[in-house]
């Protein structure tokens, strides 16, 4: 949500969190480490979708009715991190703040569900490495129309 921060100022304020919850609840393994971006991206009613997004519904040639609403759901393995990982990419359409707008949603979640026993260090590696791969999904999934848009 709004404003939003940077991941290196989250993941400060977030370190002494998660260690005070391990310390609290004596948590002694992890099952799921996660990070997950949903962004909001807002485009001209109308508009082909595919200008925006490298992942998008098709509309089959012969149907001329108005895009009112969309979603879409993959579930993409990571097997070059590990058999564990997995990302889930939803895309679809919300109401737009304005009428000549549409507000499409890119909602990346990538987790690992090894349970391992609790090490900070080692979950905090994971999380970069999650966030990494994120950022390389949200790269490939936009165009350089959405770039422009949020430079």
């Amino acid at each position: 949500m709004q404003p939003y921060s940077e991941w290196e100022s989250f993941s400060e304020e977030m370190r002494p969190i998660l260690e005070s919850f391990v310390l609290e609840f004596k948590a002694i393994s992890v099952n799921r480490l996660a990070v997950r971006y949903i962004n909001r991206i807002i485009v001209p009613q109308g508009v082909d979708l595919e200008a925006y997004l490298n992942l998008s519904p098709r509309r089959p040639a012969d149907v001329s009715a108005d895009l009112q609403g969309y979603f879409m759901q993959l579930v993409l393995a990571q097997k070059d991190l590990g058999p564990e990982y997995t990302a889930i990419v939803n895309s679809g359409l919300e109401a737009a703040p304005d009428p000549n707008a549409m507000a499409v949603l890119l909602d990346i979640d990538v987790f690992c569900t090894k349970q391992t026993p609790m090490d900070l260090a080692a979950a905090w590696t994971v999380l970069y490495q999650l966030r990494e791969r994120k950022n390389e999904i949200f790269e490939a999934a936009i165009t350089d129309e959405v770039r422009r848009m949020i430079e």
